[in-house]
């Protein structure tokens, strides 16, 4: 079971408990509500009794982390990208819509991979926050946008073009968006 020892606590009907919840309760009392008994970074072994602190479930999950023992990225069963195609996306210039449909995800998974918000132990997260290209997420240069304004083509020959929606070539043209460019 997780590899934790159980025991049948005797005090409380035989109730099957871990062992290291019950040897914490023997020595200190109950477990506050809101509390977990942790072990201590560096103790591998879940059977464990006394390297035991409280804690809450943050505590827990940056242990595992700290140690290696949180599964992540790749090791991840749930992972849907692998580390090379989420770099390949934070250095993407094309638009979450193109590469959810490329990376067949969902265009909140790119995001999240784009913004660090998954993937974090990777470099390159765009969570600078700006203006035109200093923002993190900008797909077009000012370059782009300037031609895009210029232009007589209709907006889905443009957004077709630059790999953007027809919304977004509507709010580059009313000024919705790039605001800071004449």
């Amino acid at each position: 079971m997780g590899g934790y020892g159980y025991i049948n606590d005797m005090r409380n009907s035989g109730k099957h408990v871990k062992v290291h919840r019950l040897a914490w309760e023997l020595k200190h009392g109950p477990i506050p509500v809101g509390k977990d008994v942790l072990h201590k970074r560096g103790c591998f072994n879940r059977n464990c009794v006394l390297h035991l602190y409280l804690g809450d479930t943050k505590a827990n999950s940056d242990d595992k982390v700290a140690d290696g023992r949180q599964a992540r990225g790749d090791t991840s069963g749930a992972a849907k990208l692998s580390s090379k195609a989420v770099l390949a996306i934070r250095k993407s210039r094309l638009t979450n819509n193109a590469l959810a449909k490329r990376y067949k995800v969902s265009q909140s998974a790119i995001s999240q991979a784009r913004t660090g918000k998954l993937w974090k132990h990777l470099p390159g997260a765009a969570t600078r926050r700006g203006f035109g290209e200093t923002c993190g997420r900008a797909v077009l240069t000012e370059k782009d946008v300037l031609a895009i304004r210029a232009s007589k083509k209709d907006k889905y020959e443009l957004a077709e073009k630059y790999g953007v929606t027809k919304n977004n070539i509507h709010a580059i043209r009313t000024y919705k968006t790039w605001r800071h460019l004449p």
